[in-house]
Protein backbone atom coordinates (compact mmCIF):
# COMPACT_ATOMS: atom_id res chain seq x y z
CA UNK A 1 0.00 0.00 0.00
CA UNK A 2 1.58 3.77 -0.67
CA UNK A 3 2.07 5.38 2.48
CA UNK A 4 -0.38 8.04 1.35
CA UNK A 5 -3.15 5.82 1.29
CA UNK A 6 -2.54 4.32 4.91
CA UNK A 7 -4.56 6.99 6.89
CA UNK A 8 -7.68 7.55 4.22
CA UNK A 9 -7.64 3.64 4.39
CA UNK A 10 -7.96 3.08 8.05
CA UNK A 11 -10.59 5.36 7.90
CA UNK A 12 -12.20 3.76 5.22
CA UNK A 13 -12.45 0.40 7.01
CA UNK A 14 -13.41 2.03 10.19
CA UNK A 15 -16.89 2.81 8.37
CA UNK A 16 -18.35 -0.54 7.32
CA UNK A 17 -21.68 0.06 9.13
CA UNK A 18 -21.51 3.87 7.56
CA UNK A 19 -23.13 3.31 3.92
CA UNK A 20 -26.24 4.44 2.78
CA UNK A 21 -28.46 1.50 1.47
CA UNK A 22 -30.93 1.78 -0.94
CA UNK A 23 -33.49 -1.57 -2.31
CA UNK A 24 -34.94 -4.26 -0.77
CA UNK A 25 -33.28 -4.83 2.57
CA UNK A 26 -30.68 -2.47 1.74
CA UNK A 27 -29.33 -4.63 -1.13
CA UNK A 28 -27.36 -1.76 -3.07
CA UNK A 29 -25.40 0.58 -1.10
CA UNK A 30 -24.76 3.58 -2.65
CA UNK A 31 -22.28 5.69 -0.53
CA UNK A 32 -20.85 6.77 2.97
CA UNK A 33 -22.61 8.78 5.25
CA UNK A 34 -20.56 12.27 5.12
CA UNK A 35 -21.26 12.91 9.03
CA UNK A 36 -20.40 9.68 10.62
CA UNK A 37 -17.47 9.37 8.41
CA UNK A 38 -16.08 13.34 9.73
CA UNK A 39 -17.28 12.03 13.30
CA UNK A 40 -15.25 8.69 12.92
CA UNK A 41 -12.36 10.67 11.86
CA UNK A 42 -12.34 12.83 14.88
CA UNK A 43 -12.41 9.73 17.06
CA UNK A 44 -9.63 8.44 15.44
CA UNK A 45 -7.41 11.27 15.69
CA UNK A 46 -7.33 11.65 11.90
CA UNK A 47 -7.77 15.52 10.25
CA UNK A 48 -10.23 14.79 7.46
CA UNK A 49 -8.58 17.20 5.36
CA UNK A 50 -9.55 17.85 1.35
CA UNK A 51 -6.91 15.23 -0.13
CA UNK A 52 -7.88 12.46 2.49
CA UNK A 53 -11.86 13.14 1.88
CA UNK A 54 -10.54 12.84 -2.16
CA UNK A 55 -9.30 9.75 -1.07
CA UNK A 56 -11.75 8.55 0.50
CA UNK A 57 -14.54 9.58 -2.34
CA UNK A 58 -12.30 7.51 -4.33
CA UNK A 59 -12.01 4.01 -2.46
CA UNK A 60 -16.03 4.79 -2.01
CA UNK A 61 -16.52 4.82 -5.47
CA UNK A 62 -14.51 1.69 -6.48
CA UNK A 63 -16.14 0.04 -3.63
CA UNK A 64 -19.27 0.48 -4.88
CA UNK A 65 -18.41 -0.38 -8.92
CA UNK A 66 -17.06 -3.88 -6.96
CA UNK A 67 -20.17 -4.55 -5.35
CA UNK A 68 -22.30 -3.87 -8.65
CA UNK A 69 -20.73 -6.61 -10.15
CA UNK A 70 -21.16 -9.11 -8.10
Amino acid sequence: MWPDMRTPFALFCDCPWQWVSVGMGGTFRTNLQRGELEASARLLGIEMTPAIFSDIRILEQEAVIYWSRK
